[in-house]
């Protein structure tokens, strides 16, 4: 494989691994005084394949510990979204007076980006009720027998009314996938991916130095923990706004529409 052809951009996220591998790999110095002097004073390497060794140490903590903390995190959201209902999804259609699946031009370019999975665009309920067989029939005398048109009336009102919820929950869950794929979407280019590869790993790397500042007073450094709890917060307050964004259906139709019609 040669190396020189894989992107840079690619591969940074990757790369950035370094950062939390060096954080735990100087927890572990601070146990074991001497193991940074010891890969630094390794004879029979030189001085380069001695600082390739140390970042690749720093590379395997950090890319392991990033994969423990997915796995960890991936386990916990799928046990929670099994053991929880978000009323966003199990709501019946006539609990929401309005909702932005509903929205006739959202709608319209679904259809016309996507022609063969669009559902028929039907309102929720009927435009009307025949009026004049709803009055025969409430006009029917006890013992009275309705005509076959009476007769099935009713269940033609039902079946109706049956139809049009599947078809608003068929628009539902197409608008839902929507909206996660919008919330979770990330930026491409250079600059995007550059930074989002390195505020991940600089987050983990925050944890981990707060947490163990903790219980290891030698981490206690005003230049270490402070921009480690700013980097933490400035995480919780982004993950904050996409929980809320989660929530509010209603947050990326606008987004969607114009993603859906840029895209056509």
């Amino acid at each position: 494989m040669e190396f020189d052809k894989i992107p840079f951009v690619k591969s940074f996220p990757f790369l950035a691994s370094i950062l939390p591998g060096s954080a735990l790999f100087y927890l572990f110095e601070i146990g074991h005084p001497g193991t940074l002097g010891w890969f630094l004073s390794i004879s029979f390497l030189g001085y380069k394949s001695r600082l390739f060794l140390l970042s690749l140490v720093f590379f395997l903590l950090g890319y392991s510990f990033n994969k423990f903390l997915a796995a960890f995190f991936g386990s916990f959201g799928w046990v929670l979204g099994r053991t929880t209902k978000l009323p966003l999804w199990d709501r019946h259609p006539y609990d929401f007076e309005t909702a932005p699946w509903r929205d006739q031009r959202w709608r319209t370019a679904y259809a016309k980006r996507f022609a063969i999975d669009a559902p028929l665009d039907s309102a929720l309920t009927p435009e009307g009720l025949d009026e004049q067989m709803i009055l025969a029939i409430s006009r029917l005398q006890p013992g009275e027998q309705p005509s076959p048109e009476q007769q099935a009336y009713p269940m033609k009102v039902l079946l109706e009314a049956v139809n049009r919820i599947g078809n608003d929950q068929e628009w539902k869950s197409r608008y839902l996938q929507l909206h996660v794929a919008e919330i979770t979407k990330r930026e491409m280019g250079f600059v995007a991916e550059i930074g989002a590869g390195l505020d991940s790993n600089l987050v983990i790397t925050s944890l981990i130095l707060i947490v163990s500042s903790w219980f290891v007073p030698q981490v206690r450094l005003w230049w270490i923990v402070l921009p480690a709890y700013l980097w933490f917060a400035e995480s919780l307050l982004v993950t904050a706004q996409k929980t809320i964004r989660f929530f509010d259906a209603s947050s990326t139709l606008q987004a969607q529409y114009q993603s859906l019609v840029a895209s056509r």
